[in-house]
């Protein structure tokens, strides 16, 4: 009578030749021994259930102490200590001997010990989320989860992941609702909201509508693809409206859009403004100062100036050899690294470093001729990078059969003239405020409109000492655009900055402030308003009479400065500070932002569609914007914003 199987083979299966013998667990094909397949289960499958383990382990003299130990919530330590010396000296023996046998072979990939390749299925779908949000929230491809590497790597960490791209999809939905649900939640806690609505489009063309919230952090709330719709006026009143009406049309208190640069958006805002009178509309003031700085560098003395700098940019980017003579007298000089140069221009240009190396060289920008007029950021960073590497233009000019040989005549009298030199040196001390400014602007998720604004007046006083031969021109068309960007919400946000002192406001400005508090208060409670409002700009009185008080505003945020400090003081006036220093000075998200989506819709054309696109824009914009801003200064910022000599302008 034959024997019966051993009780192992209830966790094996046969394979189809039946001699060997397929684990049930993780399917690991080996020889149909009895000894060999009890301690696969209680050493070496990943996936066995503890209680199974502990079986095998138990059938054994010195598995049985094993078991014993980890049943009682013993580690290795405790199972080595229970052994007798002599057994333990057979151990570390046999250990030494199969670690010195295992240096000549092949190393074979060991699983992690079964305490850490055990999952619940809630921890395996936590693995799941992580492994997406870290894709999407880098902005890589989908692509990347079935390199071979990845694979790798997944496996070698948690091998009993199963890894995938439609798996890796459907985490992209999952994580998409888990971020909307919090936006939504915290939308739920503000009694007001300050929304933010750009139109703009990806690089291939496709129209996007954009939707963010400060609360008082930004936060994408909507990425809204149009399609085959163009933003009209009619196209833009009805997104923007259900935007608003989405959100909470009680909670909704402010709407900041393009209406200077944009007149569908200007025409659209209108008609929500004639529909939901309690709105208050600001402008953009990041589009109104691009559009300031695109006709400033038109102006005949720049343009002249900043072509010979984009063809001279041209020249060495489009060839191999005069860029590496260029390199190799930059070295010589040791003037800069190509790769710190490459940064500066990325930032300043608003596109990622992968994306600069095959247009930016030694931060001299490529702008092909026949595109798109190129952002003033990318003019400003080649005219910064042709001061910056002067010395090499002039031992290359001074080189026989050297790399400027072939560059046009008319270029080379240019960068060997000691006054076109001097042009470029005086245009970049006259838009040193303006690179500052721009800078603030990219700097961070949110300026405030305190923010710009002081900004603004140190870039105009630095005007006014100017020159007057090259200042009328300049100040006419600042003049212009500032007068499209101004508003009392402005004056009001600076007022109520404790960074900055409230008389610098002109009479008129703080009469225009004064009149935007009352817009934002009841009648009821307007005199209690004014009331503390005195107290808080005479600084004299309780609270405002500590001079501590108001040096820990240059440590952090007004935001932060607000809530801790004055909540029982003034409360009506802190209420409504809160409510105007989360006023945005930009309707949208920075350049460099955006160019990295738009790398992303690049990356993952042939995977997602346009739907799982937009999500994946939503995932990535609202898992990378920071919580700190441009107004989150400390010490040394605070006493930044203060200066205006441009000392720290390096694009």
């Amino acid at each position: 009578m034959p024997r019966p199987p051993d009780s192992v083979w209830a966790h094996f299966r046969r394979d189809d030749t039946q001699r060997r013998a397929i684990c049930k667990f993780c399917h690991h094909n080996m020889v149909g021994l009895v000894n060999r397949m009890r301690v696969h289960l209680g050493k070496r499958c990943p996936d066995c259930p503890p209680s199974v383990r502990l079986e095998m382990l138990s059938m054994d003299s010195d598995g049985a102490k094993k078991a014993a130990v980890m049943a009682n919530g013993g580690g290795g330590a405790t199972f080595l200590a229970s052994l007798d010396p002599t057994s333990s000296y057979k151990l570390h023996s046999s250990s030494t001997m199969m670690n010195d046998s295992a240096k000549s072979k092949k190393r074979k990939g060991v699983f992690p010990e079964h305490g850490n390749s055990v999952l619940s299925p809630l921890d395996k779908q936590d693995v799941q989320s992580l492994v997406a949000r870290a894709i999407f929230g880098a902005g890589l491809a989908v692509s990347v989860i079935e390199d071979p590497s990845f694979a790798r790597l997944i496996k070698r960490v948690a091998p009993s992941i199963p890894l995938s791209t439609s798996l890796t999809l459907t985490q992209l939905d999952a994580e998409f609702h888990d971020l909307q649900a919090q936006v939504l939640s915290d939308l739920n806690d503000m009694a007001s909201v300050c929304v933010g609505i750009e139109s703009w489009s990806f690089l291939h063309n496709r129209s996007v509508l954009s939707c963010m919230v400060y609360t008082p952090q930004p936060a994408m709330f909507c990425l809204d693809a149009t399609r085959e719709y163009a933003h009209t006026t009619t196209t833009l009143f009805q997104r923007m409206e259900s935007f608003v009406l989405s959100i909470g049309l009680d909670k909704v208190s402010t709407v900041v859009s393009d209406v200077v640069t944009s007149p569908n958006m200007k025409d659209a805002t209108d008609l929500l403004l004639t529909k939901y009178p309690h709105l208050t509309v600001l402008p953009s003031c990041a589009h109104a100062f691009d559009a300031m700085m695109t006709e400033l560098l038109e102006l005949p003395v720049f343009h002249s100036l900043y072509t010979v700098c984009t063809r001279v940019s041209a020249y060495f980017s489009r060839n191999h050899l005069h860029k590496a003579r260029f390199a190799r007298v930059a070295h010589e000089l040791n003037i800069e690294d190509p790769a710190n140069a490459t940064q500066h221009a990325a930032a300043a240009s608003g596109t990622t470093t992968a994306t600069t190396s095959s247009s930016c060289f030694f931060g001299l920008v490529d702008i092909p001729d026949g595109h798109s007029k190129p952002p003033p950021t990318s003019i400003l960073a080649c005219l910064w990078a042709m001061e910056r590497y002067r010395h090499v233009f002039d031992v290359l000019l001074a080189e026989d059969f050297g790399a400027l040989d072939s560059l046009d005549l008319s270029l080379r009298d240019q960068l060997s003239n000691l006054a076109w030199w001097s042009s470029v040196v005086q245009f970049k001390t006259m838009f040193a405020p303006f690179v500052d400014v721009l800078e603030t602007l990219e700097s961070g998720d949110f300026t405030s409109l305190a923010t710009f604004y002081h900004k603004f007046t140190l870039l105009w006083t630095h005007l006014q000492s100017f020159p007057v031969q090259l200042s009328p021109d300049v100040t006419r068309i600042v003049s212009k655009h500032w007068a499209t960007m101004r508003h009392p919400a402005m004056y009001t946000a600076y007022l109520l900055d404790p960074r900055f002192s409230p008389s610098s406001l002109g009479n008129d400005e703080m009469n225009e402030a004064l009149t935007f508090l009352k817009h934002l208060s009841s009648p009821a409670l307007f005199a209690n308003l004014i009331s503390e409002l005195t107290r808080y700009t005479g600084r004299c009185a309780g609270v405002f009479a500590d001079d501590a008080v108001w040096e820990s505003a240059k440590q952090g945020s007004p935001l932060q400065w607000w809530k801790g400090f004055l909540g029982s003081s003034c409360p009506h006036l802190q209420t409504v500070a809160l409510r105007v220093l989360c006023f945005p000075a930009s309707a949208g998200i920075s350049r460099a932002k955006r160019a990295k989506v738009d790398a992303m819709q690049i990356a993952n054309d042939k995977i997602l569609n346009e739907d799982q696109a937009m999500k994946a824009a939503y995932v990535y914009l609202n898992l990378n914007l920071s919580t700190t801003s441009s107004d989150d200064l400390g010490a040394n910022g605070a006493n930044k914003l203060g200066t205006s000599n441009g000392a720290s302008l390096c694009i």
